[in-house]
């Protein structure tokens, strides 16, 4: 199998739209489910990631990311997610039959399984095989172990913006009782979605932030840092740049995005039809943002946005509550903590 490439960045950070413009390339095969979520298993620690397992058995592993919600939703046809192309049981036998003995082997045969059950052949041994998963940046060392000529897409969104959408998401998960239909987009109430404590994702973006640096310094031929805003901006410039760093040619396919050739619907927290990359929607998080939340943002992530964007000034105080569903006290008090007494 040649070297593989991966996508990465945080989460609601334009992964799924840069893996989808990816996936009408020839000499790529992409990985279909959302997320390959390999690292989200494994026996590694993790800063960054939320671990569900630490499995060192190989075998245990393969068969706990074959069939992790990711791939098994694209088997039900009654979900958003089904891909009539996808054969659930071939995949499986494929996995059956598969001899892991370490952590790349687990990888491709998860590809060659897929690739089995999407097309009834084998996986051709020249497609460089492309897969997303996002808070996976801190394991690009045991990538690049396993594949010593891999490339790493970090996908950097601007951290106001980031913050904004992850929030909106998070808001779905806060408080005891858990909204279990839970969508890009849906609509979000006050009391039934609360304003979360920030503390764990601002954790999440410094140590992402920090990884993405040190790599992109450390191996710059292998990893590649991609401008979300940029991408929105100037699309087939940015294209053209990150097929150069891919050594794949460039094509006018890849400004339409898809998956198994089918156009992509998009997730947006902000709604709306998705058929292309357009940039209006690039700016609708400023309408969302707070001065306290900007003050917070511009604390702990000032050289980032310094050197990728254009950094906001607050002019406003920390005492108001960041959104009408902070309404909790002691999510109200945490937050303004993380202010005064750092991380």
């Amino acid at each position: 199998m040649r070297d593989p490439i991966f996508i990465s960045g945080l989460r609601k950070s334009g992964t799924s739209l840069v893996k989808s413009l990816l996936d009408g390339h020839p000499d790529l095969f992409v990985f279909p489910a959302n997320e390959l979520h390999l690292f989200r298993y494994s026996w590694h620690p993790s800063m960054v990631k939320d671990k569900l397992a630490r499995l060192s058995d190989p075998v245990e592993l393969l068969w706990a990311v074959a069939r992790n919600p990711f791939i098994s939703r694209m088997a039900n046809p009654e979900g958003p997610y089904h891909l009539r192309e996808f054969d659930y049981n071939r995949f499986k036998e494929v996995i059956s039959s598969s001899q892991v003995e370490g952590l790349k082997d687990v990888y491709e045969t998860l590809m060659k399984a897929m690739y089995a059950s999407l097309y009834g052949k084998e996986l051709p041994s020249n497609l460089l095989t492309t897969s997303k998963t996002v808070l996976e940046t801190e394991y690009f060392p045991e990538w690049l172990n396993m594949f010593s000529g891999c490339r790493f897409v970090y996908v950097l969104r601007n951290p106001y913006a980031h913050f904004v959408s992850v929030v909106r998401s998070l808001r779905t998960h806060a408080g005891k009782s858990k909204n279990k239909q839970t969508y890009e987009g849906m609509p979000l109430n006050i009391l039934q979605n609360p304003y979360p404590f920030l503390g764990p994702e601002l954790i999440r973006m410094r140590n992402s932030y920090h990884l993405m640096r040190k790599y992109a310094e450390l191996y710059p031929r292998q990893f590649y840092i991609l401008v979300y805003d940029d991408l929105l901006l100037d699309p087939e410039g940015q294209m053209r740049k990150l097929c150069k760093f891919l050594g794949i040619s460039y094509r006018e396919s890849l400004l339409q995005p898809t998956i198994l050739g089918k156009q992509w619907k998009g997730n947006s927290w902000f709604g709306g039809d998705f058929e292309a990359i357009d940039p209006s929607p690039l700016y609708h998080w400023k309408k969302y943002i707070h001065p306290g939340e900007i003050k917070i943002l511009n604390r702990y992530f000032s050289e980032v946005i310094e050197l990728y964007f254009e950094p906001l000034k607050p002019g406003g105080s920390l005492i108001p509550p960041f959104h009408a569903s902070e309404y909790k006290p002691w999510v109200y008090l945490g937050n303004r903590l993380l202010y005064y007494l750092g991380l």
